[in-house]
């Protein structure tokens, strides 16, 4: 039911937003349906009074920066408390609990506050999850049973980042797609191993389908740089981008043949080009702000919005220069949906923006929570999940009554 057509999800994900009528009420992987970090729901509301939007219901779910997945009317989230990591299964319209699953998982809070940082995704019935000590486990969504595990040091000899796993589980067809360094695909079923490549250096980052010259590709963002795959797992090219401590996590933007990639300490963003069988550095800034090492961008209409340190941008791809910014938000996370921005400063702040490339018009803008904020929210069924990086978990209603 939610299997990734690849070539629809390319022509989709990175360069339109559809006209749907009514809802799209699933976001079941790390960004979203197509894979894009845009919602196709409309019938939002255009801002609120001074009490803020309506919350829902509220959760405690741990420390983490874990985002959310949701399919058939549920949420789920992941949290660690006494030094373990706890998937909730969550009712979305009420919070009801379903169900939950604890495995024992270090905090491990290095220069930051720790605990997962990895995505959850459903598919067909099933939930992947990825530990930052390795842990990769198959759920039943239906009630959290466990159907089979791996490890991906264990299991795969790839190594431990600085910071632990951090990318998100992809799922293509019948496959299970993983960036640990070593890039794997495996049997989404048994978790198998389909082939697995040379070690690249692990990294934080999640693979993403591409179609190049008529063919379906992989581009993987380890540490080592960006590195091209066919979709037996052979490489195809490979270019240097070394950031400081090895922290690619930003997840690329693919446009044809061009790969726009951006990350923090300073490094800066590139556009690199596929062409005659190697990938070429076209471009490429180092930014003063220099911290994107949390926050993806979104390509729109050929406009890139995203975050750079702590101004939220609006670049024309064509030139790469701003066409606006706004730095009120800190280092913040943002998704695209109904014609607006969605916003969650780091601080707490959620606010909507009017989506227009030639400047930045604000609609409403609300403090939700009181602590650091560094994980994009989701929209699923126009209500909008986002927590804090203690674990406090809000349901934000944004549908038009």
């Amino acid at each position: 039911m939610y299997r990734y057509h690849f070539v629809a999800a390319v022509v989709i994900a990175f360069f339109s937003i559809l006209n749907h009528d009514g809802q799209a009420a699933d976001w079941p992987s790390w960004r979203g349906p197509n894979l894009d970090g845009i919602s196709t729901e409309t019938g939002l509301i255009d801002g609120w009074g001074n009490e803020g939007p309506k919350v829902l219901w509220k959760a405690e779910i741990g420390i983490g920066f874990s985002s959310f997945a949701t399919a058939d009317g549920k949420v789920l989230a992941i949290g660690n408390k006494n030094n373990q990591d706890t998937v909730y299964c969550f009712q979305a319209a009420d919070g009801t609990e379903v169900w939950k699953y604890t495995y024992d998982a270090p905090l491990n809070p290095k220069y930051y506050e720790g605990g997962p940082g990895s995505t959850p995704s459903i598919d067909d019935g099933q939930v992947y999850v990825i530990s930052k000590v390795g842990h990769v486990t198959c759920l039943n969504f239906s009630d959290g049973a466990v159907i089979w595990q791996k490890h991906l040091i264990n299991d795969f000899g790839a190594k431990m980042p600085t910071w632990g796993f951090a990318g998100s589980p992809l799922i293509l067809g019948d496959e299970l797609l993983i960036d640990a360094g070593v890039i794997l695909s495996l049997d989404k079923t048994t978790g198998a191993v389909n082939w697995k490549t040379q070690d690249y250096g692990s990294a934080y980052s999640t693979v993403v389908p591409c179609e190049m010259d008529g063919r379906e590709m992989l581009v993987c963002f380890p540490k080592s740089g960006l590195v091209l795959l066919d979709r037996a797992g052979k490489e195809l090219a490979k270019l240097p981008w070394d950031t400081k401590h090895g922290v690619n996590d930003t997840t690329p933007l693919v446009r044809g043949n061009g790969i726009y990639i951006i990350t923090g300490y300073k490094k800066g963003e590139g556009l690199a080009q596929f062409k005659d069988g190697a990938l070429t550095l076209k471009w490429s800034r180092a930014t003063p702000h220099g911290t994107a090492q949390m926050s993806n961008s979104v390509y729109y209409e050929g406009h890139i919005y995203g975050f750079n340190g702590d101004q939220l941008r609006c670049l024309d791809s064509k030139t790469m220069k701003p066409a606006w910014s706004n730095g009120s938000f800190g280092m913040g996370t943002m998704l695209l949906a109904d014609g607006k921005q969605i916003i969650l400063s780091d601080k707490g702040e959620l606010a909507l923006a009017k989506l227009q490339s030639d400047s930045y018009q604000e609609l409403a803008r609300h403090k939700m929570l009181d602590d650091k904020c560094w994980t994009v929210p989701v929209l699923s069924d126009g209500r909008l999940f986002i927590r804090s990086t203690q674990g406090h978990m809000l349901c934000v209603d944004l549908r038009k009554q």
